[in-house]
């Protein structure tokens, strides 16, 4: 028979692996609800809060840009090939981004061909974008992927989540409707203009 000590240490380990095991799975089981499961990118709800954090925890003096882009004619290549050539390209795109984007960056996918990212801005803004944009221009399986982007300055032009969101949806409109594949910088002459994905009268992309 085991000697009640050793079967007291074998119940411990057990329960050890047990708990490990749990909290691996609970783990896995988190990343997986922040993820979308196409992509691999942050989902919606979990870009919101980490965004929200970012900026309510970040000090004096910092600055961050959100990106909005939206692939061009998606829907007529969805259409034509089928949706599961669609999300092959969209995971190709988000590879592209991880690719484009540093791994503190914020990557998501918003739902369908739009994505959002947010970044901690930098020196020479404006050359950074440009940069971002064209890394992102690729073809696959010899389609030519062409892209639309939004962008807005965090604090200049918003001070909350969502209204920094409606500067960088209505950018992303200017984007559209002047020939798309483009990228713009919101200013105030987008005020009244419409918008893409905000919560409001849109234009369909």
């Amino acid at each position: 028979s085991i000697e009640p000590e050793k079967e007291y240490l074998f119940a411990y380990a057990q329960d050890i692996t047990r708990l490990k095991q749990m909290e691996y799975k609970n783990k896995e089981l988190f990343l997986q609800s922040r993820r979308d499961p196409v992509t691999g990118l942050c989902n919606r709800v979990a870009t919101e809060q980490d965004i929200d954090e970012y900026l309510h925890s970040s000090q004096r003096g910092e600055e961050g840009l959100l990106l909005i882009l939206d692939v061009d004619f998606f829907k007529s290549f969805n259409d034509n090939y089928g949706h599961a050539v669609g999300d092959e390209v969209l995971a190709f795109m988000a590879e592209a981004m991880r690719t484009a984007f540093r791994k503190e960056d914020i990557l998501c996918r918003w739902g369908g061909d739009e994505f959002l990212i947010f970044i901690s801005s930098e020196e020479a803004l404006e050359k950074r974008i440009n940069d971002i944009f064209k890394e992102l221009l690729d073809q696959y399986e010899g389609f030519q992927i062409s892209i639309s982007m939004g962008v807005a300055l965090w604090p200049r032009h918003a001070l909350t989540y969502e209204a920094l969101f409606h500067c960088a949806d209505q950018a992303l409109y200017a984007s559209k409707r002047s020939g798309k594949n483009k990228y713009s910088f919101y200013d105030e002459t987008m005020q009244n203009m419409l918008s893409i994905l905000s919560p409001i009268e849109s234009d369909p992309s």
